[in-house]
């Protein structure tokens, strides 16, 4: 399920500082813990305003929300992230974003559903980025095989466009390129 939370504290706890070699400290590891949760809580049961510059608007879970009322929401992501808003507003806009992007990647293309390999971003690849948004730079995560660097690196891609960064993903191996298509 995308909204699974079995594998989190086993990810969270396996996170290691790569210039150090020393697991990520506990408050860093709590602050993950806090965005992977809200990310997974506003995508299948807290509902959010439609318009969050209206407090009156409706409110929707996400996955309960139209293809155009997540457009919407995105839209919206978009401009707060690249105009002046408070850091504490940007952050919400991106986790906003990505609770919108695995939506919107769990709904395409529907005929995919179909496919017993098909995936949908899971704790391991949201919580990555999450720590690349949390650590606010240009960031390197070493992912074990089969953990879905292809999905990551796609997720990468999103979030850079929301920054305005016009983006290119590259890979040398053709049967990743041609899985990432799909």
């Amino acid at each position: 399920s995308q909204f699974d939370t079995s594998q989190v504290e086993r990810v969270l706890s396996q996170i290691t500082d790569l210039a150090t070699g020393k697991p990520i400290h506990g408050i860093e590891r709590a602050l993950l813990r806090q965005d992977f949760d809200y990310v997974n809580d506003i995508g299948y049961k807290t509902a959010i305003h439609l318009d969050p510059n209206n407090p009156d608007s409706p409110k929707k879970i996400i996955k309960d929300m139209t293809d155009d009322e997540i457009k919407g929401l995105i839209n919206h992501c978009r401009q707060v992230v690249r105009n002046d808003a408070t850091p504490d507003q940007k952050h919400e806009a991106r986790l906003l974003y990505v609770a919108l992007i695995r939506e919107a990647y769990y709904r395409s293309p529907p005929e995919e559903h179909k496919d017993p390999n098909y995936i949908v971003p899971y704790s391991t690849q949201i919580i990555s980025i999450l720590n690349t948004l949390r650590l606010g730079t240009n960031s390197i995560s070493e992912i074990q095989t089969g953990q879905g660097k292809t999905i990551i690196s796609g997720l990468n891609a999103a979030m850079m466009h929301l920054e305005g960064h016009t983006v290119d993903v590259c890979t040398s191996n053709m049967a990743l390129a041609d899985e990432g298509l799909k």
